[in-house]
C-alpha cells in the first residue's frame, strides 16, 4: 500500500463496519487490502494474503470479490471446506 494511505489503514481497520456512507478512508483501506493480498497471491504467501483480504471484508463485509478472494486463498492452502464456505456467499 502506499504510505500516503497507511492513515487510512489505521483508521479504518480497527474492526468497524464500512462507514454509511462509506467514508474516503474506509475505501482506500479496502482497496489497499485488496491490493496487498493480490501481490501476496502472486508471490504464493496465501496466508498473509488471506489476512488482508479477511480484512478488508470486515471494513466491507458486502464485498463478494474479497469473500471470492478469501476462499480463493483457502483453495490455495488446501483448507477446501472453509473456501467453499466463502466462495458459495461471494
Amino acid at each position: 500500500c502506499w504510505p500516503a494511505h497507511e492513515a487510512a489503514l489505521v483508521t479504518c481497520t480497527d474492526a468497524r463496519a464500512l462507514c454509511m456512507p462509506p467514508c474516503a478512508a474506509c475505501w482506500v483501506a479496502v482497496h489497499c487490502r485488496y491490493g496487498m493480498g493480490q501481490i501476496l497471491v502472486k508471490q504464493e504467501k496465501y496466508g498473509e494474503a488471506l489476512a488482508h483480504f479477511e480484512l478488508g471484508a470486515k471494513i466491507n463485509p458486502a464485498s463478494s470479490v474479497l469473500r471470492c478472494c478469501c476462499g480463493l486463498a483457502l483453495h490455495k492452502m488446501g483448507r477446501l471446506e472453509d473456501a467453499a464456505r466463502h466462495l458459495k456467499a461471494s
